[in-house]
């Protein structure tokens, strides 16, 4: 114990792996974008080729990493459970590893304390954004994990081989997501202007690093370029808009991300999905520990690498805001975001509880101490939400839709929807995606003919469509589908789960999946 209390950094990192391992162990939870990937990982194990459909070579996964990493133990075991629990325990180590080596160098060289080491392993322990996606399938914890690794070697860019170590995490980074260039430039910047060492001495070793991490992705832009023909994933392909701004119109852009402000401020803290139906003091309280965080940059700079930290958060947001005038920021985004203000959350406070005066100290202790009991609060009650979305939708809903498209559907068939994850890994069938993450022909037709996810079915014409009730509403309203179309079979467990569990925080996210209906082309539609 004496160590652990000379190097409090070891216990700031045990704090988030239990309750890392208490969400996976309670929860279940597995999302499904990681069957998406995973399906490409299984057809490449098996000598089939690195794609979602063997004989089509569509770049149709997001995150390098998140789908070869579950290579190895798939292709040893050959056990779905063991090889996403092998996944789990890689991302979690990453994750751990960084959190280590970002507390560790915040110690030794910007002089954290005990309280701000102990506030930000807690505020971090308590993060959905971070925790449930690093357990669940995404690539959170070796997104969240390689940015700390980053921003903890950053500070020690003035060491002998600083800029490989920066340079490996910053690999780690391109590996991991597309569009970790902007985490990259952010460390980069904070390295610059931040931590020991004059700020034109640490140029070099800066643009060191970046030839390093350059280097070490090279290979798998080589490989995808001539594998799949380019090396964008096609994901980004599908998610972008039909423009880069709204309307084409610079003015109508900008206004389109304004009204996203509150929502993205709220989900760096905040629950999984929105914070819609959850207590209003919760969603306020995260309001406030986001935006406090994002406006720190605003202020008098006396802590330099917080005010940065707070600075590369609001880049963020803006880029979120701008994601979702494109499509959606999704929450799995989110974890840089979070691990930034909890970084300036924790600094701020830590400086305040330093100075040892009794008000001080009072307000350190109420700010951390409440934002750090909301994000308990939404940590628990999403544990609760996230346990019931698995159990009730994914596990007794969308994989039974799959199984039994698997044994209704004849060969060569194909179905049309927008939740890929489970009913396409399930089913095996050639999918029709919306907005066509694995779907060239439905990214092209959206291209083309500017059709939405309603109209699309008439150009696409699948054998099947499996739609939720709000999205059948859609379907029905397009003249013709009724015509070609007919309900082949009904999933509707909503008012047994209204019955069941009652209204509760989340419990509009399994509801908006409770429904499903599944449609057949008619064998004379035309």
């Amino acid at each position: 114990m004496s160590y652990l209390r000379r190097h409090p950094w070891w216990l700031a990192a045990l704090l988030p792996a239990a309750t890392a391992l208490f969400y996976a162990l309670y929860t279940h939870q597995l999302w499904e974008d990681y069957l998406i990937t995973f399906r490409h990982t299984e057809n490449f194990v098996n000598g089939r080729g690195l794609v979602y459909q063997p004989g089509e070579r569509v770049h149709g996964f997001t995150s390098v990493l998140n789908t070869l990493l579950p290579a190895l133990p798939f292709a040893v075991t050959r056990s779905f459970d063991a090889t996403v629990w092998c996944f789990r325990f890689c991302s979690l180590a990453v994750l751990l590893g960084g959190l280590v080596v970002l507390w560790r160098a915040m110690a030794e060289k910007l002089g954290a304390g005990r309280f701000e080491l102990w506030l930000g392993a807690v505020l971090t322990a308590t993060s959905v954004k971070i925790i449930a996606f690093s357990m669940n399938g995404q690539e959170s914890g070796l997104l969240v994990g390689f940015l700390a690794m980053s921003l903890g070697f950053a500070l020690r860019l003035d060491e002998p081989r600083g800029w490989l170590r920066l340079g490996l995490a910053w690999a780690g980074l391109l590996y991991t997501r597309p569009d970790s260039p902007l985490c990259i430039a952010a460390v980069a910047v904070i390295a610059w202007q931040s931590g020991p060492g004059e700020p034109r001495a640490k140029l070099r070793p800066i643009v060191q690093a970046g030839a390093v991490a350059a280097g070490a992705f090279l290979p798998w832009i080589l490989i995808a370029w001539s594998y799949y023909g380019s090396a964008v994933p096609h994901t980004v392909t599908a998610k972008a808009g039909d423009t880069f701004l709204v309307a084409n119109n610079v003015m109508a852009t900008i206004s389109a991300m304004c009204a996203q402000i509150v929502e993205i401020v709220i989900d760096v803290f905040g629950a999984i999905y929105g914070m819609g139906d959850w207590p209003q003091l919760l969603g306020l309280g995260a309001f406030l520990g986001g935006g406090f965080a994002a406006t720190r940059c605003l202020r008098p700079w006396r802590d330099r690498f917080a005010a940065l930290c707070s600075l590369s958060l609001l880049g963020l947001l803006v880029y979120f805001m701008w994601l979702a005038t494109q499509r959606t920021a999704y929450p799995w985004y989110f974890g840089p975001a979070s691990l930034f203000a909890i970084i300036v959350v924790g600094r701020v406070a830590g400086e305040l509880w330093e100075r040892r005066t009794p008000g001080a100290r009072a307000l350190a202790a109420v700010g951390g101490g409440t934002l750090a009991l909301v994000t308990t609060a939404i940590f628990v009650l999403g544990n609760q939400h996230a346990q019931r979305q698995q159990l009730e939708v994914e596990d007794n809903i969308r994989k039974p839709i799959g199984l039994w498209l698997k044994e209704h559907a004849a060969p060569g068939d194909t179905v049309f929807l927008e939740p890929i994850g489970y009913i396409g890994y399930y089913s095996g069938m050639k999918i029709l995606d919306y907005p066509g993450l694995v779907a060239p022909e439905v990214v092209k037709a959206r291209h083309e003919t500017h059709a939405g996810f309603a109209e699309l079915p008439l150009v696409l014409k699948p054998t099947w469509i499996i739609a939720r009730e709000g999205e059948l509403e859609r379907l029905n309203a397009v003249e013709g589908l009724r015509r070609d179309y007919a309900v082949a079979q009904v999933w509707d467990h909503a008012e047994e789960l209204i019955k069941k569990y009652g209204r509760y925080p989340g419990g509009t996210g399994v509801l908006f999946d409770a429904r499903f209906v599944g449609l057949k082309r008619k064998p004379d539609a035309k």
